[in-house]
C-alpha cells in the first residue's frame, strides 16, 4: 500500500500489529552538532532535542508504544499486539537520559528501556571506547596528522570532510573497537598525540546510580550493555562470561535489578555469544538491523534512529506497513 501524504511528513496508518524497536544513543541541543557533539552527529548516533521531540509527538499518535516486558512476552509467543507497535531503547547511559529524554517521555507518559555499560558506574567512571576517540578528536589542537593503526599510516586533515568522516567511522577506529585493551590504549594514545589532543576520556557523559534509580521510579526499565563494551563476538566463552559476571555484580551494588534483557554492545552477535548469554539468563537481547522485529527472542533487531524530524514518517511506518 502506497501511504497517502498529508503533510510534510505525515502518513496514515492501516497495519496489523507489527513491532518496531527503536535504538537512541545520545540527544543534544540542536546547537551540539557544531561542538561538542560533531563526532556523534557525524557518527549517526546523535539526534538533535526538537528532531526527538518531535519524534516522539509522531510515535503517539501513530503507533502504540509498548514496554520491555510486553516486548519479551510478544516475543516467547505468550501474546499478541493488536496494533502496529513500538518500543523505545537507549543504549550506553548517557546522561542525555535524564537532562533531555526523561522529561520529553514523562510529558506524555511514554515507556522506554536504556542500556547499560556498568563500567561507567566505576568509581571513577570509565569512558567507553568510542567515547575516549570523539573525546580525542573533540580535544585536537591541530588539524592535520598521521596516524598509524594496524601498522598502515594515514595523512588527515581534519579541515577536509571526507578525513573527518573517516576519523569518525573509518577502518582505523573500527580496529581500535575491536582490539585488545592494551592495543586500544596504544591506538588512542597515537591519535592523542596526532591530534595535540588531552587523554581522551570526557568526564561527565554518563549517568549515576542515582540517577539509574531515579528513572526506575519513573516506569523505565534497566538492561545490560556489556561491562565494558567489547564486540561479544570478539570474546572467548569464558572472557565473556567474566564480562556477564561483572555486569550483574554491578547491578547487585548499585541497588539494581538483575536485568534480564541485553543490547549486544556493537551489535556484536555470534552463536557461542548468544548460548552464553541465554546461560546467564537472559531471555531477550537485541541487536541492530533496521529492520521489524521477529519474534526471535535473543536476537531481536533494531532500528537505529538518525537525526531527522521525518524519518518516523517516511521510514519507519512504511517498514512497518510492507508485506509479512
Amino acid at each position: 500500500m502506497v501511504p497517502r501524504r498529508v503533510g510534510a511528513c505525515s502518513t496514515v496508518l492501516h497495519m496489523s500489529g507489527k513491532l518496531a524497536i527503536l535504538c537512541y544513543h545520545r540527544v543534544l541541543r540542536d546547537d551540539a552538532r557544531a561542538d561538542e557533539g560533531w563526532p556523534y552527529f557525524l557518527r549517526g548516533t546523535a539526534v538533535s532535542l526538537s528532531t526527538f521531540t518531535r519524534q516522539m509527538a509522531q510515535l503517539t499518535r501513530r503507533l502504540a508504544l509498548v514496554d520491555e516486558e510486553r516486548v519479551r512476552a510478544w516475543a516467547l509467543g505468550r501474546t499478541d499486539l493488536a496494533r502496529p507497535s513500538a518500543w523505545i531503547t537507549f543504549d550506553d547511559g548517557y546522561k542525555d537520559i535524564i537532562e533531555h529524554v526523561a522529561p520529553v517521555l514523562a510529558a506524555s507518559d511514554l515507556p522506554a528501556s536504556v542500556f547499560v555499560t556498568t563500567c561507567t558506574l566505576a568509581t571513577p567512571p570509565r569512558a567507553l571506547p568510542a567515547d575516549c576517540w570523539y573525546g580525542a578528536l573533540l580535544g585536537a589542537q591541530r588539524r592535520q596528522g598521521v596516524l598509524t593503526v594496524n601498522g598502515s599510516p594515514w595523512t588527515f586533515d581534519l579541515a577536509r570532510a571526507d578525513d573527518r568522516a573517516r576519523l569518525v567511522d573509518g577502518p582505523e577506529r573500527r580496529h581500535y573497537l575491536r582490539a585488545s585493551p592494551a592495543e586500544q590504549s596504544a591506538i588512542l594514545a597515537s591519535l592523542c598525540a596526532a591530534l595535540h589532543a588531552g587523554g581522551g576520556d570526557p568526564p561527565g557523559l554518563y549517568m549515576s546510580g542515582d540517577d539509574l534509580r531515579a528513572l526506575l521510579r519513573r516506569g523505565w526499565t534497566i538492561g545490560a550493555h556489556g561491562a565494558t563494551h567489547a564486540p561479544f563476538q570478539t570474546l572467548s566463552s569464558s572472557e565473556l562470561a567474566t564480562e556477564l559476571a561483572a555486569v550483574q555484580s554491578t547491578f547487585s551494588r548499585q541497588g539494581l535489578p538483575r536485568p534480564t534483557t541485553l543490547a549486544y554492545p556493537d551489535a556484536g552477535w555470534s552463536s557461542d555469544a548468544e548460548a552464553v548469554v541465554a546461560a546467564y539468563g537472559y531471555t531477550a537481547a537485541l541487536l541492530l538491523g533496521d529492520r521489524r522485529a521477529e519474534k526471535d527472542p535473543l536476537r531481536l533487531p533494531r532500528f537505529l534512529v538518525p537525526d531527522d524530524p521525518c524519518w518516523i514518517e517516511q521510514v519507519l511506518v512504511p517498514a512497518l506497513e510492507g508485506d509479512e
